[in-house]
């Protein structure tokens, strides 16, 4: 059966889309093409002229010089729309351990087809993959093209790929995402970055650490999840994050990263005003794998389980 589909083609030069309309009339019946001067809301995919200004990692290129490949762009788009999933992880305040969960979480989803993306600022991915400061490409010599982002990608044990960033950036003080100052892209934002990864992956895992563009990025994920220490400090900093970024599908995730405290599950979720979606237990093989540079793979470890017990919940949920 075929895919039911809004296209909408624009450019204000009239006779782009005098071309482009014609090289549509190949498109199946079920497509549904129309012309405009600018980008509506509510199309399937969006098809930008030359003269159009398409944001950075969105929609399809038109070349009215070469229009022949336009339809299978459009069904190649259309296949990765429907497919892309993008999980963000994120925390209220540094030294969650976000890095490291979102690290396993794409080695748990495997394959070439998975991407991590960097947007932590502070170099941690790298370190804990064992790259050495200035051995590896970063996604800052992308332009946001699929091509320069799967050159910068890196395959790395687990079976995954990675953009990185460069670091180490600013830490983001705490506090709502509104009040942070998001990290400097050389050719877009944050939402670029991974509408460009999401163009070139089918799964996307994101390490974001607050910033002004985190809400974006939030909103077009299938998938958030809040990383909180299993503090009340932590549950109450939590807590007003939320409200900050309240439309979005949010999983606590509770990870303990050092000895100490014995707060409960239960006293953690009346401080949220919500319930934790699963608590992550502290394990010293995980500190040894990262001082080693490279990822936790036993699955033995009561930590490992649980991620990929977490992944499994994400994939079906």
């Amino acid at each position: 059966m075929e895919q039911s589909l809004t296209v909408a083609v624009v450019s204000r030069d009239e006779s782009v889309r005098l071309v482009a309309a014609r090289a549509f009339d190949s498109a199946p019946r079920s497509w549904s093409v129309r012309l405009y001067e600018d980008a509506p809301e509510g199309a399937d995919v969006v098809v930008y002229g030359p003269d159009a200004g398409a944001p950075q990692g969105a929609g399809v290129a038109f070349d009215p010089a070469h229009p022949a490949g336009v339809v299978d762009d459009v069904a190649r788009a259309a296949r990765r729309r429907s497919s892309t999933s993008t999980i963000v992880v994120t925390s209220a305040s540094g030294g969650a351990g976000v890095t490291s969960l979102a690290l396993h979480l794409a080695a748990c989803f495997g394959g070439a087809g998975t991407c991590f993306v960097d947007l932590g600022g502070n170099w941690g991915a790298a370190a804990r993959l064992g790259f050495e400061r200035g051995e590896f490409a970063t996604w800052e010599g992308a332009d946001g093209s699929e091509d320069s982002i799967l050159e910068r990608a890196l395959p790395v044990p687990g079976g995954f790929r990675v953009l990185l960033g460069s670091g180490p950036g600013p830490i983001p003080p705490s506090g709502p995402p509104a009040q942070h100052v998001p990290p400097a892209l050389v050719w877009g934002d944050g939402p670029a970055l991974v509408r460009a990864a999401g163009a070139a992956f089918e799964r996307v895992v994101v390490d974001a650490a607050p910033g002004a563009w985190l809400q974006e990025v939030v909103a077009a994920a299938g998938a958030s999840l809040l990383v909180v220490p299993p503090t009340l400090p932590g549950a109450r900093r939590a807590a007003a994050f939320l409200e900050a970024v309240p439309d979005a599908r949010w999983a606590v995730i509770l990870n303990r990263t050092g000895p100490g405290g014995e707060t409960t599950t239960s006293q953690i979720e009346r401080a949220l005003g919500r319930a934790v979606a699963i608590r992550l237990p502290l394990t010293p093989a995980l500190r040894d794998a990262e001082d080693d540079g490279r990822l936790l793979t036993s699955r033995w470890s009561r930590w490992s389980r649980a991620v990929v017990r977490l992944a499994g919940a994400v994939e079906t949920a």
